[in-house]
């Protein structure tokens, strides 16, 4: 668990800030590839398959839909 916690970390912190890296995406069955640093299409695109990181992908896009700003930081708080 503690490894996928570090993928989500890096994945969210890699795109943080004003020099932040785009994050280059494709879902795992296949499709379009997404290069993006917004916060609301990374969360969409991740497919991850342990419950707690369902679970933190869920509410951090609750957390964009209510408060638009600092979802990325909120993310990389939560894994600490």
């Amino acid at each position: 668990m503690k490894n996928k916690l570090k993928w989500f970390r890096s994945i969210l912190k890699d795109a943080y800030g004003p020099w932040g890296l785009h994050q280059i995406l494709q879902p795992q069955m296949g499709g379009a590839i997404t290069r993006t640093k917004h916060t609301h299409q990374i969360l969409e695109l991740l497919e991850p398959h342990h419950p707690l990181l369902k679970v933190m992908i869920a509410h951090l896009q609750a957390h964009g839909q209510c408060y638009v700003d600092s979802t990325l930081y909120a993310g990389i708080l939560a894994t600490k």
